[in-house]
């Protein structure tokens, strides 16, 4: 091949890549992905905070076909749960309220810190399995209808 074909080949190559496709497969290394014009392999991006699964329909962008991220996740093709990913260390910050709201909540931690200066808690049933409790105060106060 001559200088020009090869200069070519390397221009076509290196072009910057913005496509829709779909995951076929993955591994540890990446996410194998579907595109109009042939399966290329893709790194989830960190701002991608919703888990590809395999089916799913993403966007597909970078520099060149070496070096391409999942961006988005467009369509979800089952009923997997969303499961958000936010890396190693993570922290969610709001100036203002922060709320969640869902039918079912599920904490599960290792351990697990809690520095609030003014608590309400209200419920209409309390169960609770402890295998110690140490409390430290300065007053308490309690009112129990029945024990």
């Amino acid at each position: 091949m001559g200088d020009s074909a090869n200069a070519l080949i390397k221009q076509i190559l290196n072009r910057p890549v913005n496509a829709i496709g779909r995951i076929i497969k993955s591994d540890e290394t990446g996410f194998c992905i579907e595109l109009d014009s042939g399966e290329c392999v893709a790194k989830r991006a960190a701002s991608c905070l919703l888990a590809p699964e395999i089916g799913d329909s993403v966007l597909v962008c970078g520099p060149h076909a070496a070096a391409l991220y999942i961006i988005a996740v467009l369509e979800r093709s089952t009923d997997v749960p969303s499961r958000l990913v936010l890396g190693k260390d993570a922290e969610i910050s709001a100036s203002g309220r922060l709320s969640l709201a869902s039918d079912e909540l599920l904490v599960r931690a290792r351990t697990a810190t809690t520095l609030i200066d003014q608590l309400s808690s209200f419920g209409r049933e309390l169960n609770a399995s402890i295998g110690k409790i140490k409390l430290v105060g300065n007053l308490f106060e309690s009112f129990l209808d029945r024990v």
